[in-house]
């Protein structure tokens, strides 16, 4: 009688540790799985709002005066003739119109006021990613593959004079979530001109 309470004794205490391990091993795939499918929840929805990126038309036209010395830009969709919804840009056009307005004796003519309202726009967007990023809904990581060339476009690749007016324009506004968003790209927000000098040599 000893020995078979001892047996059932020993049978329990098996018992309770295979349990113990087996609610483990349950627990870690169970984790696993919430993990993974966490990570591709955030996956899809960062690459939906990519998609909604590339394809709003305000950040199109910001993302090719960046890119191009000059190029076309539809700023007026809505005109009826095709051939007047289109205005060329170049550097000169896109440094005038975003020179910060309390450093203007003048004011900004339709041209300057659609570009401004365009990068306003897509500055906006940015600083939306970030919010996305601060609250850990996404990481940054998620959007560096689809974001890096822009942000290096924006903190160095755009060229002088432009590039030292969008970073004033960006300090001027307090796009302060560009600036974080930058930030976690490692680049920053450093014009290398003052506005009096940009202002002279642009005008």
């Amino acid at each position: 009688m000893v020995i078979c309470e001892i047996n059932f004794q020993g049978i329990d205490l098996l018992l309770k540790v295979i349990g113990g391990i087996t609610a483990t091993v349950l627990f870690f795939i169970g984790f696993w799985r919430y993990n993974r499918e966490q990570k591709w929840k955030r996956k899809e929805f960062v690459a939906k709002e990519i998609k909604e990126f590339h394809e709003d038309r305000m950040n199109k036209n910001a993302m090719l005066m960046l890119d191009w010395d000059t190029r076309n830009i539809e700023l007026y969709p809505e005109h009826p003739e095709y051939e007047k919804r289109f205005v060329k840009i170049g550097r000169k056009e896109l440094a005038k119109a975003l020179i910060p307005h309390h450093i203007l004796s003048r004011s900004f003519n339709r041209d300057e006021a659609i570009i401004r309202d365009t990068f306003d726009h897509f500055l906006s967007n940015i600083t939306r990613f970030e919010h996305f990023v601060e609250t850990g809904i996404v990481s940054i990581e998620d959007f560096k593959p689809y974001l890096r060339y822009w942000m290096d476009a924006i903190a160095y690749k755009l060229p002088e004079p432009s590039r030292s007016v969008l970073h004033h324009y960006i300090l001027a506004y307090e796009y302060v979530g560009v600036m974080k968003f930058l930030a976690r790209f490692g680049r920053e927000i450093k014009p290398t001109q003052s506005l009096d000098i940009l202002t002279k040599e642009i005008n």
